[in-house]
C-alpha cells in the first residue's frame, strides 16, 4: 500500500479554482489495483470534452468505441 499526504495552499486572498494530481510512478504488477470512493460513477478528461462509464467504459471516448 501507498499513503501520500499533500497539502495545498493558496495565497491569495480569495478562492481559486486549481487542478492537483499525483503521479508517484510505481510500477504496476499482476497484483496491481487502483482504488476508487464507490460513489465514483464515471471518468473525464481534464476539459471535461469526454465522459465514460466507470468501471466498465462504454460508448465512445476520445474516438475509441468502447461499447463491443
Amino acid at each position: 500500500a501507498l499513503e501520500i499526504a499533500s497539502r495545498v495552499y493558496n495565497g491569495n486572498a480569495t478562492p481559486r479554482h486549481f487542478l492537483w494530481w499525483a503521479n508517484p510512478a510505481v510500477k504496476g504488477g499482476e497484483g496491481h489495483q487502483s482504488v476508487f470512493p464507490p460513489d465514483v460513477m464515471a471518468v473525464f478528461d481534464h476539459g471535461k470534452r469526454a465522459v465514460s462509464a466507470f468501471p466498465i467504459a462504454t460508448g465512445t471516448y476520445y474516438k475509441v468505441d468502447y461499447s463491443a
